[in-house]
């Protein structure tokens, strides 16, 4: 299975875990840098939540990598998974 196959797999399982809740959610694609692109549609839609997949990713020692800076600019929590 390759990663876009994999990943819409995962986006449609947090679909239906949400769907049980009193939580909305929505799903966006963009195409731009990621780390801009992410926290200023976050701070434009006063998101309350990002959902981030990383796999691999050391806070540590990975500074430099995308989702280490979403984490920082983010304007709300950014739940990172793998």
């Amino acid at each position: 299975m390759d990663n876009v196959n994999a990943n819409s797999l995962i986006i449609e399982q947090i679909k239906k875990e949400i769907q049980k809740t009193t939580l909305t959610y929505k799903v966006i694609s963009k195409k731009g840098a990621m780390d801009t692109v992410i926290c200023d549609t976050a701070k434009r839609l006063n998101i309350d939540l990002i959902m981030l997949q990383a796999k691999g990713l050391n806070l540590n020692t990975d500074r430099q990598s995308q989702s280490f800076r979403i984490i920082e600019l983010a304007p709300c929590p950014v739940y990172v998974f793998p």
